[in-house]
């Protein structure tokens, strides 16, 4: 087994997880702007009708300490919660593993994955290491392997003795060995514990614990945190080779994994009419959220005149219960009205003729009476506008049974 051979060749995986990672943090990135865009413009509505009549400095405070207290969520939660699960799963269950899974082909052909398998409880009690009054176990296995007359199994492990924590670390069970060869320095050097039982080889190394989680974050520090982590199961390793004596090597060698660009990805997701048999680009989510935001900028600005004209209006029954009824009310009206009759005539609002996209039903024709009522009226579902931001096609589109697509590319039947 040759440790530099194995860092080399896992260097290619990385250059693949990091173009990965940062693009899905480029999308999460987008998903919290949305957020803060979204708390922004409501505190401002929900606080216009108090901060009418007061001083213009105590507005201005008062508006940064709420935009403050709205948009700190956004700030402090992690990538992992806010983006899809979709998203999630697809980067932790396929780059991940993957990512693993070429890592133990280096070290050998016959070393198996088998993740979040598990673990029995019995060789950790059979090890002594822990004590015999274990209350509960955790964790997941990382390697098992057959190999000949032995077998090794390496798992991450908690312990617990009633409400203190015992043990939290990596754990390595190597079955069925004859006298084995330990190297006691090496096993110092990592900070390591053993016991040997019943032809049974017991190591316990507190501290090592999450291998290989890479977080979806600007820096690369979790990637680099892995490539310590494959260097201490390079000298796990090769203490369990010492003791087997059995050398571990392989002939796999790890092809560099492509990586996609969002545009380039965007050019496969493609939208077929039912009638018209015509092949349409869907708009990407990059610039469907700029479109949102182009559009909820002009609705802004529709509104604020209309409140004031529904204010002077309503100046002898003002109250405050009133007024932010009347507040809600006109921007829902105006919302309504601004995407119902743009898109009903031209089958664009602003921010899609900006953005050079727009809407036509699933049969290819333009949109009818009905689409466009259906389509409006389910933007005002909750948290409906964020349905799309994993997907080209969002609630309103397939409630509506309608698509939108970019204007500026079209692809050739077919």
């Amino acid at each position: 087994m040759n440790p530099e051979i194995i860092l080399k060749e896992s260097e290619k995986l990385f250059e693949y997880v990091e173009t990965e990672k940062d693009r899905f943090y480029k999308q999460a990135r987008k998903i919290r702007i949305g957020g803060m865009t979204t708390a922004a413009i409501f505190v401002v509505l929900y606080f216009f009708p108090r901060l009418i009549d007061t001083s213009i400095l105590v507005a201005f405070i008062v508006t940064i300490v709420m935009l403050a207290c709205a948009m700190l969520p956004f700030w402090v939660i992690s990538n992992d919660t806010i983006l899809p699960s979709k998203t999630t799963r697809l980067f932790y269950q396929t780059y991940k593993i993957n990512l693993i899974r070429n890592i133990i082909k280096l070290i050998s052909q016959d070393l198996n994955y088998r993740p979040q398998n598990r673990i029995l409880n019995k060789p950790i009690i059979q090890s002594g290491l822990f004590g015999d009054k274990i209350t509960e176990f955790k964790g997941r296995n990382l390697i098992i392997g057959q190999f000949g007359t032995f077998e090794i199994q390496m798992s991450e492990i908690q312990l617990w003795k009633g409400l203190p924590r015992l043990f939290k670390g990596f754990f390595v069970v190597v079955s069925n060995l004859n006298k084995p060869k330990i190297d006691n320095q090496a096993i110092k050097d990592l900070n390591g514990v053993w016991a040997y039982k019943d032809n049974n080889l017991y190591l316990a190394f507190p501290l090592m614990e999450n291998f290989f989680e890479i977080k979806i974050q600007k820096s690369n520090q979790s990637i680099d945190n892995v490539k310590d982590q494959i260097r201490f199961l390079i000298k796990v390793i090769g203490i369990i080779e010492k003791s087997t004596q059995v050398s571990f090597n392989s002939d796999y060698v790890v092809e560099k994994l492509p990586s996609a660009s969002e545009e380039e990805l965007s050019q496969f997701k493609t939208f077929n009419t039912l009638v018209t048999k015509e092949v349409h680009v869907l708009a990407s989510n990059s610039r469907r959220f700029i479109g949102k935001i182009i559009d909820i900028s002009a609705i802004l600005l529709l509104y604020l005149p209309t409140i004031i004209f529904v204010y002077s209006y309503m100046n002898r029954i003002k109250t405050e219960r009133t007024m932010i009824l009347a507040s809600l009310i006109t921007l829902m009206i105006i919302a309504f009205m601004y995407y119902f009759i743009l898109e009903l005539i031209f089958q664009s609002t602003i921010g899609k003729v900006l953005t050079k996209t727009t809407v036509v039903s699933i049969t290819g024709y333009p949109p009818r009476l009905k689409d466009v009522l259906i389509r409006s009226i389910s933007r005002f579902i909750p948290f409906e506008a964020y349905s799309y931001i994993n997907s080209e096609v969002g609630l309103h589109d397939k409630l509506s049974k309608t698509r939108v697509i970019r204007t500026d590319l079209k692809l050739n039947n077919c």
